[in-house]
């Protein structure tokens, strides 16, 4: 399926695992804060240490503030280092942000198109926007919206309203790209936005019903639903902020 071109005028992403390689950012961080902080985490090794967060952080949807105090629990860490290791991660995990495969390219496709692009996502807005900035996604950008700065958070259907007025451009005209089946496409498809869940293999939640829009495997596939008109062969993208 392709979307009709002339009725697209912007393109929305979520940040964490459609922009922003997530998992593979914590891999590097979680690595480097183990070493730094091994002596008050109670023996856990490297690998269990970031299995574990993993596990608990369920795709970032629980608090760090509550991961922490439970990993330092289940290894018999210092219970008194949660805070320092949440203000750590806050801090330093930006350091390690890495993009999605396609991403930058994608962006600059677009932006070359004449389409009007923005980023919508939940979190704390100091720490998003530390990631958005280490990966130079600002100035490939019109707009980002973070739930915290908005006082919204995604599947609010208002996020996604306004995320369309800063783009001056009606929700109907607008493709959301994410990969959170209930935040970023039901919420966005609520809107009339057209909507790409990046799937990545996984399979859509029964419990959610038919799933609006089209699905993709790779960010680099957003083009395919747009035509020839955003694709730019050859061209590379500016280096990302350091």
């Amino acid at each position: 399926m392709r979307y009709a071109r002339p009725m697209i005028a912007a393109v929305l992403f979520d940040l964490d695992e459609t922009l922003l390689d997530r998992r593979v950012s914590l891999t590097g961080f979680l690595a480097d804060q183990h070493g730094r902080f091994a002596e008050r985490l109670g023996g856990v090794s490297p690998e269990l240490w970031h299995t574990r967060f993993l596990a608990l952080d369920d795709r970032g949807r629980v608090p760090k503030s509550v991961v922490y105090p439970a990993l330092l629990a289940e290894f018999g860490g210092d219970p008194d280092l949660a805070d320092a290791l949440l203000a750590d991660y806050r801090e330093r995990c930006c350091g390690y942000a890495q993009p999605v495969p396609g991403a930058l390219e994608v962006l600059c496709a677009l932006r070359e198109a004449g389409l009007a692009l923005a980023i919508v996502s939940n979190g704390e807005t100091a720490f998003q926007h530390r990631h958005v900035d280490a990966l130079g996604l600002g100035r490939l950008v019109d707009a980002v919206l973070i739930s915290e700065q908005e006082g919204l958070r995604k599947p609010e259907p208002a996020l996604f309203h306004r995320a369309a007025d800063r783009l001056a451009t009606a929700p109907r005209n607008c493709l959301f790209v994410g990969d959170d089946p209930a935040a970023d496409i039901l919420g966005a498809g609520r809107t009339g936005m057209r909507t790409a869940w990046l799937r990545r293999g996984a399979r859509w939640p029964e419990s959610l019903g038919p799933m609006p829009g089209v699905a993709i495997e790779t960010l680099p596939e957003v083009l395919d639903l747009l035509g020839p008109g955003p694709r730019s062969p050859g061209r590379r993208p500016p280096p990302a902020a350091a």
